[in-house]
């Protein structure tokens, strides 16, 4: 019977995709990829880039003779390319009038066809050749060649007088000339080096070598901290001035600092952090206030008072199309670039330097179904309060000061609110939530022998596309509700001691500390997949599980609980068993619990259950990336 479909994989293609396995089983590991794994790959690389580089010659030789006229034998003179039909000039893919030359193109196919032979002989070990006058004009790139062997010679430009000016590594000779040069006459007028020093260079490869490499006062490498502090300041005051910053930053160029904002600083900014200091941007609210009214201010009003303003604007009081009162700051985008406004609170209740002393009182200053991102900044002190973030507020980022430092926390339970489910210290309904550096917590007892009603969720997650970076979520029985939607944790630490992660969101798990509290028997996770046709599920990648008790990995609060440990470390905690089906009839056939690579005493799989299933690297991988969150879309 003949298979209709793909033919299977032959042995060299099971051996090459075994040997791309191992190397990623490396990477993800954390160790580093010994080089005979590697060395297999670099020489498959280089034998594609030469079989590349080959055809590309050979092509643009081909394209040179086609625009020389030389294969068309119907053209009625030299020098141009016709159709066979007459009835129209053809020169590559642009078709001209009738009997109209095309000398750009003709002159382009002549000097790349030589350039393209003068490289191909080089690469087969001859000598590069070339003709230093013919058909040079005005602007015509020429090839010149000093010496043979391996294609050897550096390449010039032609100016407007017919120099041929050099390219390539600057020599000592050169570059005291230049220095006697900018000594003399200074710097700025670079173009004209060459006509005063005799030095063959173009004016910019001139200002370049004298910016990056022959100041006196040259500084390299990364900027200090005082040099951080000082772009940001000047930033604040100057924008996107580039050249006014390096004239404040001696020995820096204004490409170093435009580079460093458009790494460091706009990093920050994506992750919806401020830019500036909170001292700082204190003194900018303060030097503005002549500028912007606290009134009904439209953001037309602000660019027409103060077109010059930094990208970052401090204001109070703040009530414009947006309807809001608060602190905000807006993204000023000059040339044609829409003008965002944001908002960037701080909550203070130790201090009273901020706008608010509760989180709630922050989290109701935000502007309803916003496309873009409010920052409260909350400072170190435990917030004894409930927090309700609902679905109109989207795009909010909760920035603490540490998660040992900003806490927020209370002390609900089912028995007090009647149900599990209205329990939570902190319950986020709205999309593409941020938190970092903070904590959430639920101080309710923690349930002993027989108790019910005992639940006490410290965080819920029920938008979708939500990150928490360096937080931590402490509680007992039900501490952190996943319970719908895609969310990340990186560098989280969660504790409790029974279903402490449970819910039916599709979360991804990186580089977390998970801390089960339990005295006996505890239960990590407890997943609500309702059917296999739902794409939910949690997994974990590279983390750690320690703590007290005896405890399974998972149980299954739905019929299809998907749960999956990838390269985790568990200590000798973890119930042999590892997974209970919850004495749910016919589960066993669609629990999806998956273990893979695994690390410590409690991931020994011998004495798993029969629904618990040992993954190979095939099966495991969609769960180790962010790909399984679809994060390439939404993560910031």
């Amino acid at each position: 019977m003949i298979s209709a479909g793909r033919a299977p994989f032959t042995s060299v293609q099971w051996a090459e995709l075994e040997h791309q396995a191992l190397i990623f089983k490396y990477m993800m590991a954390g160790v580093n990829v010994p080089p005979e794994l590697l060395n297999p790959i670099r020489k498959s690389v280089a034998s594609l880039i030469n079989g590349m580089t080959a055809s590309h010659h050979a092509a643009n030789m081909r394209w040179g003779t086609m625009h020389r006229g030389v294969a068309n034998n119907t053209d009625p003179e030299p020098g141009r390319c016709r159709r066979t039909d007459g009835k129209k000039w053809r020169c590559g893919r642009d078709v001209v009038p009738d009997q109209k030359y095309c000398e750009r193109h003709v002159h382009r196919g002549r000097n790349r066809s030589r350039k393209h032979a003068a490289d191909g002989g080089g690469q087969a070990g001859g000598a590069s050749t070339s003709s230093g006058g013919n058909t040079t004009t005005a602007t015509t790139t020429s090839s010149t060649s000093s010496g043979g062997g391996g294609g050897g010679g550096s390449s010039g430009i032609t100016n407007l007088d017919g120099v041929n000016l050099k390219k390539g590594p600057w020599t000592s000779a050169e570059d005291a000339i230049l220095v006697s040069y900018v000594s003399k006459h200074g710097e700025g007028n670079w173009n004209a080096v060459q006509k005063h020093s005799g030095l063959f260079r173009c004016g910019k490869s001139c200002r370049l070598r004298w910016a990056n490499h022959l100041r006196p006062n040259l500084k390299k490498g990364a900027f200090s901290p005082d040099e951080e502090r000082t772009i940001l300041d000047l930033h604040s005051k100057f924008g996107n001035k580039w050249a006014r910053m390096a004239a404040q930053l001696p020995g820096r160029t204004d490409n170093e600092i435009k580079n460093y904002w458009n790494t460091r600083i706009k990093r920050r900014l994506r992750a919806g952090l401020p830019a500036y200091p909170l001292d700082m941007t204190k003194h900018v609210s303060s030097s503005l206030s002549s500028h912007v009214t606290t009134t009904t201010t439209t953001t037309q009003d602000l660019e027409e008072k103060s077109p010059n303003l930094h990208p970052l604007i401090y204001l109070h009081g703040y009530n414009g199309h947006n309807n809001f009162k608060g602190s905000s700051c807006l993204h000023m985008k000059k040339q044609r670039r829409k003008l965002d406004v944001c908002t960037m609170m701080i909550v203070d209740k130790i201090d009273g330097v901020g706008d608010f002393t509760t989180v709630q009182a922050a989290v109701h200053a935000v502007p309803d179904w916003s496309s873009v991102r409010t920052t409260i900044h909350i400072h170190e002190g435990i917030y004894k309060e409930k927090v309700h973030v609902p679905s109109s507020k989207t795009y909010v980022t909760f920035q603490g000061s540490g998660r040992h430092n900003t806490i927020i926390t209370w002390d609900d339970n089912a028995n007090k609110t009647g149900s599990t489910f209205t329990s939570a210290s902190v319950a986020v309904h709205a999309d593409h939530f941020i938190a970092q550096d903070i904590s959430f917590e639920n101080t309710a007892p923690k349930p002993g022998p027989g108790i019910t009603g005992a639940q006490a969720i410290a965080f819920e997650a029920s938008g979708d596309m939500a990150a928490f970076y360096s937080c931590a979520f402490y509680g007992a029985q039900d501490t952190l509700y996943d319970r719908k939607g895609r969310h990340f944790f990186k560098d989280c630490y969660i504790e409790g001691s029974i279903d402490f992660i449970f819910g039916n969101g599709r979360s991804l798990y990186k580089d977390c500390m998970i801390n089960t509290t339990a005295t006996k028997h505890g239960y990590i996770t407890a997943h609500s997949r309702q059917s296999v046709d739902e794409n939910t599920g949690f997994s974990f990648v590279h983390c750690s599980i320690v703590g007290t008790g005896l405890n399974l990995l998972g149980r299954a609060w739905g019929p299809a609980s998907r749960v999956v440990f990838s390269t985790t470390f568990m200590d000798n905690i973890i119930d042999p068993l590892g997974w209970s089906d919850w004495g749910k009839s016919g589960a066993d056939m669609t629990i999806y619990y998956g273990e893979y690579c695994n690390m410590g005493p409690g991931a020994n799989t011998d004495g798993r259950t029969s629904f618990g299933k040992v993954l190979t690297f095939c099966e495991a991988m969609p769960f180790m990336h962010i790909d399984y969150i679809d994060g390439w879309e939404w993560l910031e």
